[in-house]
């Protein structure tokens, strides 16, 4: 019976001692996981962010500089149009001028022949 209760005892300070060793443990690991896991959301979110301004940026900079870019071939095809339209109108005008004279001519020779 001494025997059985020394060693009823032990085990169950031994048993003891066991579950106190592992809680801590579980409980030291639990922690460290925790930690962990919220550096990494914390990481992970702060990459996200610095992506997310990064390429937001970078789309406002290929918008402005699309923009900035139309608009200066639309400014050069506009003066480009006008000039086209300026010197047609100005050939035009001498064709029919020359085309008048000559017409004239012709009618004031056949005229006289």
């Amino acid at each position: 019976t001494n025997h059985c209760s020394s060693i009823i005892k032990h085990t169950t300070s031994h048993y003891s001692s066991i579950t106190r060793h592992t809680t801590s443990h579980c409980s030291s690991i639990t922690r460290h996981t925790t930690s962990h896991c919220s550096s990494n959301t914390r990481h992970t979110t702060n990459h996200c962010s610095s992506i997310t301004r990064h390429t937001t940026s970078h789309c406002f900079s290929i918008t402005r500089h699309t923009t900035n870019h139309c608009s200066s071939i639309i400014k050069h095809t506009t003066s480009h149009y006008s000039s086209i339209t300026r010197h047609t109108t100005s050939h035009c005008s001498s064709i029919t001028r020359h085309t008048t004279n000559h017409c004239s001519s012709i009618t004031r020779h056949t005229t006289n022949h």
